[in-house]
């Protein structure tokens, strides 16, 4: 399911811990594949509509970027267990 948020949001949701995600990769490797959970990026959505939160707009600019660490295009978050 595809929820139409930029990378950079996703990014800033997975730095702040409102979303979890997981990064795979094999030991070593610098590059892997992040995966956010669906469970906790619909409820953070649900919370949103419900009113518990309010929500700059993001503009194309910024999903245009890389995320946080814009210098290699790679964020630099610690992983969640």
């Amino acid at each position: 399911m595809h929820f139409g948020i930029g990378r950079s949001k996703t990014y800033e949701l997975i730095a702040t811990g409102k979303v979890k995600s997981v990064s795979l990769r094999k030991r070593g490797q610098k590059h892997g594949t992040r995966l956010v959970s669906y469970d906790s990026l619909s409820a953070y959505l649900e919370s949103i509509a419900e009113g518990g939160e309010t929500v700059e707009p993001c503009s194309s600019d910024e999903d245009a970027n890389a995320g946080p660490n814009a210098q290699d295009g790679h964020p630099t978050h610690p992983e969640k267990s």
